[in-house]
């Protein structure tokens, strides 16, 4: 409720300025990042994980593979901004961060699982031009999504583990630099490195609330129409 209550007073922010705004066009952006990231919880379920896949693949001479500490995650982004003055520009978009990692043992029973996480963001933000072609910035994003982890094969029936699926929620703060620079009238292109940090929520019991932080690099299209 906290943060339904939260995109709502943003919201209206939001377009209360945009409002207030002058006749300048909006625009249209669209960009892909890499994101670093802190999921000491999650990675130590990992490391358990990749522990009894070692043990259990040398046991029965199988080659195995084992699964990948999370480290950083790809993010695709589509929002609208508009330049609501000579100084500041306010930011709205969607944010989608998917990631997967898998584990597998060749033994004939098909032995393997996967954890796979989806998050889907809703953001606000706002840039300070301090040239034609640098900004700083700052904004804000709420996230929800769920973390969908299976099991086949020998590992699951002798650790009695079982698939699940778990809610996400998760509220994230990003603050940074960008570069744009124009290629004609309706399209620039633009770079953002961002700090960025996010308190996650995971509705497994055994995962406390995780607060990652790590450095953004983001690249994409802005569109004027």
């Amino acid at each position: 409720m906290k943060t339904i209550i939260t995109v709502l007073i943003i919201t209206v922010l939001l377009l209360t300025v945009a409002g207030a705004a002058s006749a300048a066009a909006w625009e249209m952006t669209g960009d892909f990042a890499i994101v670093g990231v802190e999921l000491d919880a999650w990675n130590a379920q990992i490391d358990t994980l990749n522990a009894n896949v070692e043990n259990y693949g040398a046991a029965a001479g199988a080659e195995y593979e084992t699964m990948d500490n999370i480290d950083r995650v790809p993010a695709w982004k589509l929002g609208v901004e508009n330049r609501i003055n000579e100084n500041y520009t306010i930011k709205a978009g969607y944010e989608y961060i998917p990631g997967e990692i898998s584990y597998s043992v060749v033994d004939g029973n098909n032995t393997n699982g996967s954890i796979a996480v989806q998050l889907n963001g809703f953001t606000g933000g706002l840039d300070y031009h301090l040239n034609e072609n640098w900004t700083v910035g700052a904004g804000i994003g709420f996230y929800n999504g769920t973390k969908e982890t299976t099991h086949e094969g020998t590992i699951a029936q002798q650790r009695g583990l079982e698939d699940t699926e778990d809610d996400l929620d998760g509220t994230g703060y990003r603050a940074g630099v960008g570069y744009e620079r124009s290629f004609n009238e309706s399209l620039d292109f633009n770079l953002d490195l961002n700090y960025f940090y996010m308190e996650l929520d995971d509705e497994d019991e055994e995962i406390p609330t995780q607060y990652s932080n790590g450095m953004e690099v983001a690249g994409g299209l802005t569109y004027s129409f």
